[in-house]
């Protein structure tokens, strides 16, 4: 590009490498160290399951994309490279679809804070919950169910 008389050369940025990759013994968290840093960054598995790059969350156009709930106490099950430049997570719920290249998971740990604030206003907006409603929480769902209808009732 010339600009005023002077050549001006464009740089390319080095492209971003995953040097480790490591499941935390809980499963709950994946650290992927860069080749940017020494400090591994610490991914949660909620956090990589809800922004998975597959279709089931991002949709095939812009207004497809979802916002995935439930999936607090996701793990991750196990990691399959995928050639180089991606792997691919399989978590406890089954899902495996999803494609995480070196540079997205650069964006999700550099953006983490971010994006999880996003996640969960988006989560709030429409009403659903971070975890799964499990057999656990059906009696104390089923009381609040009651009393709603008794106070109901009394209104009435």
């Amino acid at each position: 590009m010339l600009r005023t008389g002077r050549r001006f050369a464009a740089t390319a940025a080095a492209p971003i490498l995953v040097t480790g990759l490591r499941v935390r013994k809980g499963r709950d968290y994946l650290f992927v160290t860069f080749n940017d840093s020494d400090t591994p960054a610490g991914l949660p598995a909620e956090y990589l399951r809800v922004y998975t790059s597959s279709a089931d969350r991002t949709g095939h156009t812009p207004d497809q994309r979802k916002v995935v709930a439930g999936k607090k106490g996701v793990t991750i099950e196990n990691l399959y490279p995928v050639g180089n430049y991606a792997v691919t997570i399989e978590f406890s719920d089954g899902h495996k679809s999803g494609i995480y290249g070196w540079d997205y998971l650069h964006e999700l740990s550099a953006k983490k804070y971010h994006y999880m604030r996003l996640y969960l206003r988006e989560l709030r907006e429409m009403g659903k919950a971070r975890r799964v409603v499990t057999r656990a929480d059906t009696p104390s769902l089923v009381s609040k169910v009651l009393e709603k209808v008794r106070a109901k009732r009394k209104a009435e």
